[in-house]
């Protein structure tokens, strides 16, 4: 059963699943056991506000496919939005400090220091009622600036989050 719908808005919806047939390379398949084991799926709340290359910000809820956000690395595209709707289900989110994002417990965090972080480690989880989570595929980068706390996105594949948080769907290769 396909739990994906592609909608005008440019968002990829999705219930379950976690590939869009347009970034099945860069998309990675998050089994529940990975969700389990790293405190929740890896996704933002919408209301974050995601910094954009050009400048200003726009809301996590509102970014779409071609949207050209701020990375560390220099500007990137949004190639694939994930919006998972929780069916008025509570979620278990952490909100960062210093009014920073709500993000699931086990999503990836960039320090200042360079270190990784998990967000539960930041902020203490708790439940929330909220409609559905996000996440972005991008085309470079891979980390999106959200109330000023830098997230790592789908598809990174970078080896110092392996190192130092172990195995995830972001720091596979």
């Amino acid at each position: 059963e396909n739990h994906i719908v592609g909608n005008d808005d440019g968002k990829t919806h999705c219930k379950r699943e976690r590939h869009c047939k347009e970034c099945s390379k860069q998309l990675l398949s998050l089994s529940s056991n990975t969700a389990e084991e790293e405190g929740g799926d890896s996704c933002f709340a919408g209301e974050g506000n995601v910094r954009l290359a050009e400048g200003g910000t726009l809301a996590v809820r509102c970014l779409a496919r071609g949207v050209r956000v701020w990375t560390p690395s220099g500007p990137a595209t949004v190639l694939c939005a994930l919006r998972c709707d929780v069916d008025g289900q509570s979620a278990l989110l952490a909100a960062l400090p210093s009014g920073g994002p709500r993000l699931s417990p086990g999503h990836p965090v960039l320090l200042s220091s360079g270190r990784w972080s998990r967000a539960a480690a930041l902020g203490n989880p708790s439940v929330c009622d909220i409609d559905a989570v996000y996440n972005f595929v991008l085309s470079s980068g891979h980390i999106l600036e959200i109330d000023g706390w830098l997230c790592v996105t789908l598809g990174d594949g970078r080896s110092d989050l392996r190192e130092q948080l172990g195995p995830s769907p972001f720091s596979s290769p």
